[in-house]
């Protein structure tokens, strides 16, 4: 795919594409906006190398796409902008080292519509981040198993998987609390995306509990076939990190992770979220 100001070329028959002739710290005129959102919408994850962004021109460029996701209190903020989120590791802070497969805040009533990741610092070799086509992995279902889902409810929640590790840290009152902040959230299994219309598998393994109208272990084995579909090369992409390269990702059709292979060495990214306008909705 070509444009008249920059050339996109695909990494991977799954998803993902390189965006190269284009200075994305100059605001973007109609036209180049147009051509890059649609080639967002079909390549779900777009890479840019070699750019040079301050806080305020990536709030410019993520305002192109949507409004900026306010501030979350367990990521720290830039200083100066709010609504730059810092995620930054070093030899003094040793980050979750096995955070999963995830879509974005899928524990909100409206996840974010997508995110601007832009690289500051990165360890050589490592700190790769992956992303999976939900889209597609949809697609490869049986439409046996497809009409099945159809109707059917995921539960997300923000604290999966901790709560007993957060009861024994903070105690049974704390967590509570913490439970009232972040009740419970349910999704449609299969969503509907908002700009395409492409079926979604909307699972990941990070935030979504189980599924609502199965039981425990019918939903546990369901998730576990999905999680190990997704994991297949065709539907991923790896982007191996540079300094000044910033990605775009669409939150809505994929599911992403970091490789947790660098610490204690340092990574530093400035990450703005976009907010979507509707929860995610049904077929």
């Amino acid at each position: 795919m070509t444009d008249s100001d920059f050339s996109v070329t695909p990494c991977t028959g799954g998803l993902g594409a390189f965006v190269s002739g284009i200075d994305l710290s100059v605001p973007l005129d109609d036209s180049r906006f147009n051509a890059l959102y649609a080639a967002w919408l079909e390549y779900c994850v777009l890479i840019f190398r070699d750019q040079s962004l301050t806080p305020a021109t990536q709030l410019v460029l993520a305002r192109r796409f949507g409004t900026s996701m306010e501030k979350l209190e367990f990521i720290p903020a830039h200083p100066d902008y709010e609504d730059v989120q810092v995620i930054s590791t070093n030899p003094d802070w040793k980050p979750q080292l096995f955070i999963d497969w995830h879509t974005d805040v899928s524990w909100k009533e409206v996840p974010t519509l997508g995110a601007i990741l832009y690289c500051l610092e990165r360890p050589e070799g490592a700190g790769d981040t992956l992303w999976a086509n939900m889209c597609a992995v949809y697609d490869a279902l049986s439409e046996p198993m497809q009409k099945f889902l159809e109707g059917l409810t995921g539960v997300h929640d923000g604290l999966f998987g901790r709560e007993a590790s957060m009861i024994a840290s903070m105690g049974a009152k704390a967590f509570q609390a913490a439970r009232e902040a972040y009740p419970l959230v349910e999704h449609p299994l299969v969503a509907v995306h908002p700009e395409t219309g492409r079926h979604v598998l909307y699972v990941n393994p990070l935030f979504l509990s189980h599924i609502k109208e199965l039981g425990r272990e019918e939903s546990d084995a369901l998730l576990s076939c999905f999680y190990k579909l997704s994991e297949q090369p065709e539907f991923q992409c790896r982007l191996q990190w540079e300094p000044g390269t910033v990605a775009l990702f669409d939150n809505c059709s994929t599911i992403h992770k970091v490789v947790n292979d660098f610490w204690p060495r340092e990574r530093t990214m400035h990450r703005i979220a976009i907010n979507a306008e509707n929860r995610p909705q049904g077929v």
